[in-house]
């Protein structure tokens, strides 16, 4: 068994599943048997197969928290939200000292944008696990969802205190301050993060946006300090698409096409997914005027924001 574990974790899945056939049908642990073929299976990304695999089990009765939330991931794999929820609902009735289980219903009730049953889950997640920062950067995900950064700040604020190094909690701790208006405050946390941990890059990046909406009320040094940080932050991280695409933006306002057209280009490569980014490529190629281009990537944003 542990043959297939490691052949498992390193994508050897043909050796996984001989090791596995090699097995005696009486293996004392006739659950972790069966669950082994499914977490290769969804490994694999053979997601059907895994889940009919833990449907099986469930029904012959051998429910654990680890086959729900396996389960769980494969109908997410699958787009199927609300089986999703139902299965890690199960995992927390099995074993409600995981909190791998919270974490990851948090996780999808955010992605279906279901803000106040999130909040359910995230309080109670929060008296449960109170040692936990993960935990409370989870509810602080939450508590700025919601609109309530008081909250938000609180929660990231806990988690730094159990982990003073976490960047995830520093992060939120400042964009909770400069949601609930506290600029100067946002401020400070920023650079206090960028003189004192070691990734420097995604600090540079939001003080440099939170500079750029001061310069919206024509402060010209913070636009040009915002623009010092984005080209800081994409030395330290030549791949952090939002950089990229800050000063492809700032290139575009003052006519510099050339320059905005390949930072736009490296933040769509980067990240894909970013409608902005195609949105701003489209403004660049049409000001170049190469319209094919520009339709093209003006359908991929509007695509991306449907």
């Amino acid at each position: 068994m542990l043959g297939v574990q490691i052949a498992d974790e390193m994508h050897n899945y043909k050796t996984a599943e001989a090791l596995l056939s090699s097995l005696a049908p009486d293996y004392p642990d006739q659950t972790e048997l069966r669950y082994q073929p499914a977490l290769i299976k969804f490994h694999s990304h053979n997601f059907e197969e895994s889940r009919r695999i833990l449907e099986q089990l469930v029904e012959d009765g051998h429910a654990t928290e680890q086959v729900d939330r396996l389960l769980a991931s494969c109908f997410e794999a699958q787009n199927q939200p609300r089986q999703a929820i139902n299965a890690l609902q199960n995992a927390i009735q099995l074993d409600p000292g995981d909190e791998a289980s919270y974490l990851d219903l948090v996780g999808i009730l955010l992605a279906e944008k279901r803000i106040s049953e999130a909040t359910d889950v995230a309080q109670r997640m929060a008296k449960a696990f109170q040692e936990s920062p993960r935990v409370f950067v989870s509810k602080g995900s939450v508590d700025l969802r919601a609109g309530s950064f008081t909250d938000a700040a609180s929660s990231f604020s806990h988690a730094t205190q159990l982990d003073p190094t976490n960047a995830e909690a520093i992060m939120g701790v400042a964009r909770a301050q400069a949601g609930a208006g506290m600029v100067r405050q946002a401020k400070t946390t920023l650079e206090s993060a960028i003189q004192h941990l070691p990734q420097k890059a995604p600090f540079e990046l939001a003080l440099g946006q939170v500079l750029l909406k001061e310069a919206e009320t024509g402060d010209k040094r913070a636009q040009l300090k915002a623009e010092e940080l984005f080209r800081s932050a994409i030395a330290h991280d030549r791949n952090l698409a939002d950089a990229h695409y800050e000063l492809g933006e700032l290139a575009l306002r003052r006519g510099g096409l050339a320059e905005a057209l390949a930072h736009l280009r490296t933040a769509a490569r980067v990240s894909p997914s970013s409608a902005k980014a195609h949105f701003g490529l489209a403004r660049a190629y049409r000001r170049l005027g190469r319209e094919q281009e520009a339709a093209k990537e003006m359908g991929l944003f509007v695509t991306l924001k449907e």
